[in-house]
């Protein structure tokens, strides 16, 4: 990429002389066919209009000079042709900037890589000082790489929820799976006292991975994370391939993590090592 951007001037003539050059071409025949319908059927009706009026007036004029009281609608008249004049002349300038077209210079506003999936590797990717740079990783934490190990498997998805309805009944509440109704969390679970009235709610978010490693949250699961405080639940099922997978719950994880530190600006994600330290074990 950064090969690319040294050769920024010889791009910018190919952008001009085979991309903007023959568009504009293609603007300009579609420019002179809607003018011309302006033209045709928009200054003439204008025209016919404003002859119409013209000639309202004149009868006016003559009906006034011979004794009769015809002053308003005389008066509206004349400002009605006022105004079809005023459209006139706002139609003739509107097709003669239409019919004005050029190029101008190319602006680049940014630049982008897009690599196969688990292939990215963000720190061999250089940046140009205009390029936003990606948000620094603590050193003391294990290499971070966007995208590796992060595809969505349904099996994978199935063990994890599974294994967080299976907790939620043996703690004695009552889960229900909504993760196909778009809420910002898979799960709504509830307790109830012993006498059968409603106890407390949970709005749970689970994520599975097939071993271990970083999870993702939407703009959505994260607004509603936000929105339910304490009773939004994140729950993460690791090794969900083998036969033991592990449960972790992480309650109010808009409290725990910061937007920009913990989370990552690219797609809320969460590394590992920040996930597993605000872990809760009772």
């Amino acid at each position: 990429m950064t090969n690319l951007l040294h050769q920024r001037d010889a791009i910018e003539d190919y952008v001009v002389t085979q991309v903007l050059l023959p568009f504009r071409e293609e603007i300009a025949a579609r420019r002179e066919h809607e003018t011309w319908v302006k033209e045709r059927y928009g200054l003439r009706s204008l025209d016919y209009l404003i002859q119409e009026s013209n000639q309202k007036i004149l009868d006016y004029q003559m009906r006034q000079a011979a004794g009769e009281q015809v002053d308003l609608p005389l008066l509206n008249e004349q400002r009605n042709l006022e105004q079809l004049q005023q459209r006139r002349a706002e139609l003739e300038r509107e097709i003669r900037l239409e019919r004005n077209l050029t190029v101008g210079e190319p602006r680049i506003i940014g630049a982008a890589a897009v690599l196969p999936l688990g292939v990215v590797e963000p720190e061999a990717i250089t940046y140009e000082p205009y390029v936003p740079k990606p948000v620094p990783v603590n050193e003391e934490r294990a290499e971070y790489r966007v995208g590796i190990g992060m595809r969505r498997d349904e099996e994978i998805e199935a063990v994890g929820m599974r294994v967080a309805m299976d907790y939620e009944h043996e703690q004695g509440w009552h889960p229900e799976n909504v993760s196909g109704e778009n809420h910002g969390f898979d799960m709504r679970s509830t307790r109830y006292d012993p006498d059968g009235t409603f106890a407390d709610v949970r709005y749970i978010e689970v994520k599975a991975r097939a071993r271990s490693g970083a999870i993702r949250l939407s703009a959505n699961e994260w607004k509603k994370a936000r929105h339910f405080d304490v009773k939004f639940w994140l729950y993460i099922v690791t090794e969900a391939a083998s036969d033991a997978p592990r449960l972790h719950r992480i309650r109010n994880p808009a409290a725990q993590f910061r937007v920009g530190e913990d989370i990552f600006a690219t797609g809320f994600i969460i590394h590992e090592e920040t996930w597993r330290e605000k872990t809760r074990s009772e």
